[in-house]
C-alpha cells in the first residue's frame, strides 16, 4: 500500500505556503509537514476462540468464531461440513469472551473492550431474528467480562476483571444486579483480580476460579444469595464440570473430584488401562468433558477418550494438528457428541473428527479478515525499512520506504498473543512475545517460514523462537517483554514485567552472539522502558507488577544500571505522582537521556551526574493499550537526526526544540490513538495511529517577503 497523502492544515495559496507566524515564546505550534496514511498493516491477524452451537432455525450445528479488533470485532458462523461462511455480525467490542445458549437456541455473548466501559457488556443473538441485541452491563466501573454461565433460573451470570465481581442479568425483567466481589481476603488495594471459568454444578451452584497471586483459588457461589466459600482442594483455574464430578488438570494428568470436592482419583497415562502403549511420562491434557461426547483428552499426539469409572484410555486418532493450544487452536465437540472440531486460526483451517470412526475432514476457514489491529511496536532496520507489530495476533509487518509498500509478514509461529516490539542487531530482527516472555529472531535475508509444528523451535524456522527470558530460579520473571535497547558490548537489554501473580519485573541482558542471558529481578516494580549509552543502561519502571500480584510501590522510578557490576547505581522517583516512566531514550547529539511519564511530563536527565536537568509539561494524555499496560497512557519519544526529540500522545505529535528549550506541537494528525514513533530517513517519522501506520514528513517552512 502506497499511502494516502494528507496535507497539513496550512493551505497552499497561489503556489505559496501560508506560514502561521507565532508571536511570543509561548506559541505552541510550528508549520510545515505532510501526513501520509499508509493504511492498516495487519488485517485479519487477530482471530481466536470458537464455539459449536445448535441453530434451531437452520436445524444444524454452526461453528462460530470471531475476528477481534480495537475497531470492533466480527462474529462469524461457518458451515462445519464445508467451512463456508454463513453469516457475520459486527460486535461493539474488541472481542467476544464467551457464548452461552438457552434451550431455545438464543445466544448470550459476553464481550471485552479492553480499555473502556464501551464493549464490556452482554449481547444477545436471537436465531429467529438473526440480529445482535445490546443488553448493557451493571454500572460498576473497572470491570471487564471474563467468564459467564446461564443459571438454573435462566439468568446470565458474568465474572469480571479487574475486581473479581459477579454480575447477574435477568432476561425476564432486563434488570442487572451486582452481586459483589467473589474473592476471599486479603484483597490488596488496586489488585488485578479475575473471576473466570464459571460452571454450573449439578446442585445449581456456580463454581468459578479466582486468579490473582499464584496459585489460583476456586470458589463455590450460591447465586440465590450471593454468598461464596473457597474450595481448598482445587487449585487449577481450568477445571470443568462433568455430571456430579469436577475434572481439574494437574501437572502430570487429571484430578477427579466428587460432588463434595473430595479427590476421588489422580489419573495419568501410566495409571490408566491402555496407557502402556505410550512412553513413560507422556502428558495427559484434558480437552473437553460433556454428557454427549464423554471425557476427551490428548495423550502425547493422540486424541483419546477416558472412561472414568473403568479408568481406561481409548485412542481415537492422532491429532490432525497440534491439538489444543492457547489462543491458536481450539478443541470443540458437536452438540450430539458424535464429532470433534479442531480449529487452527493462524493457518486458517479446521478439522472435523468423527469420534467413532476416526475419519477426518479438513476445511479452510471461509472468512476473510476485515479488521485491522492496533500497532504496538515500531523499529528501524539497518536497510532503512520499518518493522512493526500488532498488539494481539502475533504478527510482524514490514514497510519499505523506497517502494511505499507495507507487507504483513504473518504469524510468527508459536503460542502467545502479542509481539511487543522489534529491534535490529546486525542484520537480524529480534523481538519478544507474550505469554511466558518468549524471545525470538527473524532473518530478513531468508524467506519468512514460521514453523507451527515445532512452535518455532526448529533450525529451519524463520522466525525462530530462542526460548523463555526467565531463568531456572525464577521462570516467572518475564511474561511481557515490552522494550529493548542495544547497550555496551552489543548486548540487548530487555524491559519486562513478571508473570501473573508475581510481583515486579526484570531487566534482562541477552547476548545475540552466544544466546546467553542474565536476569536482574525487581520485586517491587516492572521494568517498562529501556535505553543505553556506551557505559550505562537507563530504564523506567512501572509501579505495577504481574497482574494479580498487588502493588508493592506507589510510583514509577528512573534507574541507572551498571552492566559491569550488575547493580543499579541510581534510582529515584523523578516525577512525583507518576505511575510509570513510560518511555526513555538516549540522545546522541547532546549526550542526554530523555524520558516521559504517564502524568504528561518530559524530562532531560544527565547520564553521568544522575540529575534531572529540566522538566516540561505535555498538554495531552498518552495512549493506553491493553497489556502494555492498560492503566497508563504511553507517550513515546525518539531522538531525531538533528538532536530534537519528537514524541506522540493520544492526539498530538510534538517535538522538543532543543535550541529554544520548549515543546512545539506539529499539525494535528489525521487519526488519534498515536502509539510509537521512529525516524526513518532524516525528517521522516513513522507512528502508529490505532490500527493505521502514519508517515509524517517534516517540511522546512519557506518565508516570503
Amino acid at each position: 500500500m502506497l499511502g494516502r497523502q494528507i496535507r497539513s492544515r496550512f493551505p497552499v495559496v497561489m503556489g505559496f505556503l501560508i506560514v502561521v507566524v507565532c508571536c511570543g515564546v509561548n506559541c505552541p505550534f510550528v508549520a510545515g509537514g505532510v501526513y501520509y496514511d499508509l493504511g492498516q498493516p495487519v488485517i485479519g491477524g487477530w482471530q481466536r476462540h470458537a464455539w459449536v452451537v445448535w441453530d434451531p432455525v437452520l436445524k444444524r450445528d454452526l461453528l462460530w468464531s470471531q475476528e477481534g479488533s480495537q475497531n470492533g470485532a466480527v462474529l462469524y458462523a461457518l458451515d462445519i461440513d464445508s467451512g463456508d461462511l454463513i453469516e457475520a455480525h459486527d460486535i461493539p467490542a474488541r472481542e467476544v469472551s464467551g457464548i452461552h445458549t438457552t434451550p431455545e437456541g438464543v445466544l448470550y455473548l459476553s464481550t471485552i473492550s479492553g480499555l473502556a466501559p464501551l464493549g464490556n457488556e452482554l449481547l444477545r443473538f436471537d436465531p429467529k431474528r438473526r440480529k445482535i441485541e445490546r443488553l448493557g452491563l451493571a454500572s460498576t466501573p473497572r470491570n471487564r467480562c471474563f467468564g459467564s454461565v446461564i443459571g438454573r433460573d435462566g439468568c446470565v451470570y458474568i465474572g469480571t476483571h479487574d475486581q473479581g465481581r459477579l454480575f447477574r442479568f435477568d432476561p425476564r425483567t432486563d434488570i442487572w444486579s451486582d452481586l459483589g466481589q467473589m474473592v476471599p481476603p486479603p484483597i490488596l488495594p488496586k489488585q488485578n483480580i479475575f473471576l473466570l471459568n464459571l460452571h454450573l454444578t449439578s446442585t445449581g451452584k456456580i463454581l468459578a476460579a479466582v486468579l490473582r497471586t499464584a496459585p489460583s483459588q476456586v470458589v463455590e457461589i450460591d447465586p440465590e444469595d450471593g454468598s461464596f466459600h473457597v474450595i481448598d482442594s482445587i487449585h487449577s483455574r481450568n477445571f470443568v464440570i462433568y455430571g456430579d464430578r469436577v475434572l481439574s488438570p494437574s501437572r502430570a494428568g487429571l484430578n477427579v473430584y466428587n460432588s463434595r470436592y473430595q479427590l476421588e482419583s489422580h489419573l495419568t497415562v501410566g495409571t490408566l488401562e491402555g496407557g502402556a502403549a505410550y512412553p513413560r511420562h507422556t502428558g495427559l491434557e484434558l480437552l473437553s468433558a460433556n454428557e454427549q461426547a464423554g471425557v476427551l483428552a490428548r495423550a502425547g499426539n493422540d486424541l483419546v477418550r477416558i472412561d472414568l469409572d473403568q479408568k481406561r484410555l481409548f485412542k481415537i486418532i492422532e491429532f490432525p494438528f497440534r491439538g489444543k493450544t492457547s489462543h491458536t487452536v481450539d478443541f470443540l465437540t458437536t452438540t450430539d457428541g458424535q464429532r470433534a472440531v479442531v480449529i487452527d486460526h493462524p493457518q486458517g483451517r479446521f478439522a472435523v473428527i468423527n469420534l467413532k470412526s476416526g475419519a477426518v475432514q479438513t476445511h479452510k476457514i471461509g472468512y476473510t479478515g476485515r479488521r485491522g489491529t492496533q500497532i504496538c511496536g515500531l523499529g528501524k532496520a539497518s536497510d532503512g525499512s520499518i518493522y512493526g507489530t500488532n498488539i494481539i495476533g502475533m504478527h510482524i509487518f514490514r514497510h519499505d520506504p523506497l517502494t511505499g509498500q507495507t507487507r504483513d509478514l504473518g504469524h510468527v509461529g508459536w503460542l502467545g498473543s502479542e509481539v511487543y516490539n522489534v529491534i535490529n542487531v546486525g542484520e537480524k530482527i529480534f523481538f519478544g512475545t507474550y505469554g511466558g516472555g518468549q524471545w525470538g529472531v527473524y532473518d530478513p535475508k531468508k524467506p519468512w517460514n514460521p514453523d507451527f509444528k515445532t512452535f518455532g523451535t526448529s533450525q529451519n524456522a524463520n522466525p525462530r523462537k530462542l526460548g523463555s527470558l526467565g531463568n531456572d530460579n525464577d521462570p516467572e520473571a518475564s511474561n511481557r517483554p515490552f522494550e529493548y535497547a542495544v547497550g555496551p558490548q552489543g548486548r540487548i537489554w530487555i524491559a519486562s514485567r513478571a508473570y501473573y501473580g508475581h510481583p515486579g519485573g526484570s531487566l534482562i541482558e541477552f547476548d545475540p552472539q552466544t544466546g546467553s542471558r542474565r536476569v536482574f529481578r525487581d520485586l517491587k516494580r516492572s521494568v517498562q522502558t529501556v535505553t543505553a549509552d556506551d557505559r550505562y543502561i537507563f530504564a523506567g519502571t512501572n509501579m505495577r507488577g504481574g497482574r494479580g500480584s498487588g502493588d508493592r510501590a506507589n510510583a514509577g522510578t528512573l534507574f541507572v544500571f551498571d552492566p559491569q557490576t550488575g547493580r543499579r547505581v541510581f534510582e529515584e522517583v523523578v516525577v512525583p505522582g507518576a505511575k510509570a516512566v513510560v518511555c526513555i531514550r538516549y540522545n546522541q547529539h547532546d549526550k542526554r537521556v530523555y524520558a516521559t511519564t504517564d502524568n504528561q511530563k518530559l524530562l532531560a536527565f544527565h547520564p553521568r551526574t544522575f540529575r534531572v536537568l529540566q522538566i516540561w509539561d505535555i498538554r495531552s494524555v498518552g495512549t493506553p493499550l491493553a497489556g502494555v499496560p492498560e492503566d497508563v497512557g504511553m507517550i513515546h519519544i525518539t531522538a531525531a537526526h538533528n538532536g530534537d526529540v519528537y514524541g506522540v500522545t493520544y492526539r498530538d505529535l510534538f517535538r522538543l526544540n532543543r535550541e529554544q528549550g520548549r515543546i512545539e506541537y506539529m499539525e494535528t494528525p489525521p487519526l488519534p490513538g498515536l502509539y510509537q514513533i521512529v525516524e526513518g530517513q532524516p525528517g521522516v517519522f513513522y507512528m502508529g495511529a490505532g490500527t493505521h501506520l502514519l508517515k509524517y514528513v517534516v517540511e522546512t517552512p519557506t518565508f516570503y517577503r
